[in-house]
């Protein structure tokens, strides 16, 4: 429909940013076949963050987002020579652990990325603008991404879940990016790990405390089971709602 709009309109779009999604780029391509399609960098990134599960050994799963972060947002473009000898050597570094060590990911690999990286590599792209979420955020929503689509979500949660999960997270993501040093980065993502353990244990004993001073509440019937049975209620319900969607 876009298509013919354009040939009615004469136009002839040159340049085309986009998400990573396969069908999306199979469209512009055959309706747009001489046009320069360039996949947004946060998508990118944001698609390769969610496949651990396609890795056996959760090392190369560092190593695999920390080189597509490097090949798509983070390679020196201002120099044409050390671009291309730099991407090179990274890409080489990239498939070879995936062939050698990760089948299941380079199946992964093959299929969303190795076909389509003159759509996401800087080394086809270039310098400049590379996403599109300021288009994507022209009508000023706020939307949150699960497993089923998006949901709205109440400020007071979002601002929640800025602290407590998205936050930590990109300084995390910084700090490995910004570190040269393998074993260092290494030990960065460990004391995460540990951090948010041992803020699970924590969580956890704070909840069997006060589970267990509201069943002492109740065994001594010095409340009114009437006024606890709503808010009981209610936490059931929010803990079987995540347990569904974990």
């Amino acid at each position: 429909m876009f298509g013919e709009f354009c040939e009615f309109a004469h136009l002839d779009p040159q340049h085309w940013s986009a998400d990573c999604a396969l069908n999306i780029a199979r469209a512009i391509e055959d309706g747009f076949p001489l046009a320069q399609l360039s996949w947004c960098t946060v998508h990118v990134l944001r698609a390769c963050a969610k496949v651990g599960s396609y890795f056996d050994n959760p090392r190369n799963f560092e190593n695999f987002y920390l080189a597509l972060d490097f090949l798509t947002l983070r390679a020196d473009a201002t120099n044409a020579e050390k671009l291309a000898e730099e991407s090179d050597e990274t890409y080489e570094f990239l498939t070879t652990m995936l062939e050698e060590e990760e089948p299941r990911a380079l199946k992964y690999f093959d299929k969303q990325w190795r076909r389509t990286k003159e759509h996401w590599m800087m080394l086809y792209r270039g310098e400049g603008d590379s996403t599109n979420n300021i288009a994507e955020s022209h009508f000023h929503q706020l939307k949150q991404t699960f497993f089923l689509g998006k949901k709205n979500e109440r400020i007071d949660d979002i601002v929640i879940t800025l602290i407590t999960v998205v936050i930590p997270n990109v300084i995390i993501k910084v700090q490995v990016a910004n570190v040269l040093n393998e074993k260092r980065a290494v030990r960065i993502l460990t004391r995460a790990d540990n951090q948010i353990v041992e803020q699970r244990a924590s969580k956890h004993d704070e909840c069997l405390k006060l589970i267990q001073h509201i069943l002492e509440i109740v065994e001594s019937r010095r409340i009114e089971p009437s006024v606890l049975i709503p808010s009981l209620k209610a936490i059931l319900n929010l803990a079987q709602r995540s347990l569904k969607e974990e």
